[in-house]
């Protein structure tokens, strides 16, 4: 059976600043194998807002590859984000796909965003290539990602933007020239994100993985000089 890619890049973080805080901040990366690390840093100006401060102080998640005793946590945050989307079709197969973030962890590279309790916040599948099960694209030189989410309770903290700037940095990092993803219509939550960071419209790369279902292509040219390789 064919998989439903409905909500294969889910972001529903509001990604917006927290209650008296007017500015934009700043998402700064501390690289070290297999981890990341993002925090804000504002206000700076002429950018949108990227990650808003936690009520109760300064926001910050490490983004690093999911561990095997996190996998059943992390199937059920996605589900549970997933289910949280307007227009989201519960369909059992489908839903077990999106639990299982083990056979994920096999083929392509869970990563997962933790705070500073060590609880997992969000999660995403990178997809270093073609030839994957999880791809959704046949191009040899892009990278991508699918079920990109976040915990319902975390939402609107910039979980979503540090996991897809984890994303962009693997990308790079695999010598890749675009990183690719697909998304429903209605996640215009996330198309802003997405627009934010520098990736594009691409409909040559739309599809309909059923006939009930349009998944819209975004692209991010991460080519030197690209037009989106100073924004991400």
């Amino acid at each position: 059976m064919h998989q439903l890619h409905a909500a294969s890049v889910t972001d529903t973080s509001a990604l917006s600043p927290a209650p008296g805080h007017s500015g934009a901040y700043r998402i700064k990366a501390y690289a070290s194998p297999g981890l990341a690390y993002w925090r804000s840093h504002g206000p700076w100006p002429g950018r949108s807002p990227a990650l808003a401060p936690h009520p109760d102080g300064d926001a910050q998640v490490r983004i690093r590859p999911a561990c095997p005793g996190e996998y059943d946590a992390v199937g059920e945050l996605v589900l549970a984000a997933y289910r949280t989307l307007p227009g989201y079709h519960a369909e059992p197969d489908y839903e077990a796909d999106l639990r299982d973030a083990g056979h994920r962890a096999e083929v392509a590279e869970v990563l997962v965003a933790v705070d500073s309790t060590g609880q997992v916040q969000g999660a995403v599948t990178y997809v270093a290539g073609p030839g994957n099960e999880y791809a959704e694209w046949d191009d040899r030189d892009a990278a991508g990602f699918r079920m990109l989410a976040v915990a319902p309770a975390a939402q609107g903290r910039g979980v979503g933007e540090a996991l897809v700037r984890a994303c962009i940095d693997r990308a790079r990092g695999d010598g890749r020239g675009r990183l690719v993803l697909h998304s429903t219509p209605w996640m215009t939550t996330a198309h802003r994100l997405y627009e934010r960071l520098g990736f594009r419209r691409a409909p040559g790369r739309d599809f309909a993985p059923v006939p009930a279902v349009s998944l819209l292509g975004f692209e991010l040219d991460l080519r030197p000089g690209g037009q989106s390789s100073q924004r991400a």
